[in-house]
């Protein structure tokens, strides 16, 4: 009996889901790997903090948070392929396949950087010219994983809560003691954070002997964010959000590229987001 018609290797059905499956990770690896969402993150918590603080321009402090940002993320990345090779395989893939762009992308960000730096205070420039340096040496600093973890919150910090903090301390509605409580609220989120990075890096046995239960500790910090935002002052309740949010991404953690770069990472934006929100519907006069 003569055989029947061969049929194909895959049905289109087939073939389109296979089209899905990729088009999703490509969205995934360009939300993960494009340095876009620290950027973001960057300008969404420098946003909020300069609304918190009563700061001048809060597009210019965001937008230069974002660009330096997305230009300290993007070349430490560059400069450190072969180390992430092992720490981050799905990462230095994901560059090494967009490496035109990426470096175009930095182009135009360092111009954007530069454009905003015109008219910004001495004293904010000064503070991003350390915080430059130390972003320049994070490649060798990096290596000890405490310590990344103590001066990048700082970095962090500095930047979301500094540079507002510096263009609104003349006015006289801006209150210091609302600034030292914002800044410590998002250092314990940012320690929560990075301890985490720093897990998923597999860099977990190098944070110290005090630290026997490294995502423990991250917990913990995420907690204390919570303490601090539930004692802040009642104009500050809106910050609750953001240690919230990283608490609840660090209670299903996964140690994989993904899950880090865009849940425990995207907690801090979604925390904002909702902090804003927070703080235009609930808080008088925000």
């Amino acid at each position: 009996m003569p055989a029947g018609p061969r049929q194909p290797s895959s049905t289109p059905t087939a073939a389109a889901s296979g089209i899905a499956e990729a088009d999703t990770r490509f969205g995934l690896d360009l939300l993960a790997f494009s340095n876009l969402l620290p950027a973001a993150i960057a300008a969404i918590l420098t946003w909020n903090s300069s609304a918190i603080q009563a700061a001048d321009r809060p597009l210019q402090w965001a937008g230069l948070a974002s660009a330096g940002t997305f230009i300290v993320y993007g070349v430490d990345r560059l400069r450190d392929l072969s180390r992430d090779r092992l720490s981050s395989p799905r990462r230095t893939r994901f560059i090494e396949a967009h490496l035109r762009t990426l470096k175009l992308t930095l182009t135009a960000a360092a111009l954007a950087f530069s454009c905003l730096l015109l008219n910004t205070p001495i004293n904010a420039l000064v503070l991003l010219g350390l915080i430059g340096i130390v972003g320049l040496l994070h490649r060798r600093l990096k290596q000890i994983a405490t310590l990344k973890t103590l001066y990048v919150s700082i970095a962090w910090t500095a930047i979301c809560v500094g540079i507002p903090a510096l263009a609104a301390a003349s006015k006289p509605e801006f209150a210091f003691e609302s600034t030292i409580w914002l800044g410590w609220i998002l250092f314990s989120a940012f320690v929560a954070n990075l301890i985490a990075s720093s897990v998923r890096d597999g860099d977990a046995a190098r944070i110290g002997r005090w630290a026997p239960r490294p995502l423990a500790l991250a917990r913990l910090a995420a907690y204390i964010g919570i303490a601090l935002a539930i004692l802040a002052p009642d104009e500050l309740t809106s910050l609750l959000w953001i240690p919230t949010l990283e608490a609840l991404a660090l209670a299903f953690y996964r140690p994989t590229e993904h899950y880090g770069l865009i849940v425990v990472d995207g907690a801090l934006l979604v925390g904002a987001a909702l902090s804003i929100l927070h703080r235009s519907l609930f808080i008088p006069g925000a």
